[in-house]
């Protein structure tokens, strides 16, 4: 197995431990998400984390050059973050684009 795919192997796996993890922290399995959703619309709570994610990477983004070594640690945790906000972005995309052509 040639080094980039032992790297990128090594990262999936690292992403779905990370992602595992998150899950036991807020104790959100897919059948809890679907239940708070219907019994408190879930969308005013995540509105509200999305506004600190948001506010949070753009002043980590300003920041990023006074850091000239950012530690491996911080770089997985970003890694993490991007692609599960990607995960939920694309969700709610492709439901878009689903809606836009029935």
């Amino acid at each position: 197995m040639s080094t980039n795919k032992k790297i990128r192997s090594l990262l999936s796996e690292l992403i779905r431990e990370e992602m595992d993890i998150l899950d036991v922290l807020v104790g959100v399995t897919p059948t809890d998400e679907t239940q708070h959703s219907e019994e408190h619309g879930g969308s005013k709570m995540a509105k509200a984390q999305l506004f600190h994610i948001a506010k949070e990477a753009q002043s980590l983004h300003d920041r990023m050059e006074e850091m000239d070594n950012l530690p491996e640690w911080a770089k997985s945790k970003i890694a993490v973050i991007k692609y599960a906000l990607s995960a939920v972005y694309d969700h709610f995309d492709y439901k878009k684009h689903k809606e836009d052509y029935e």
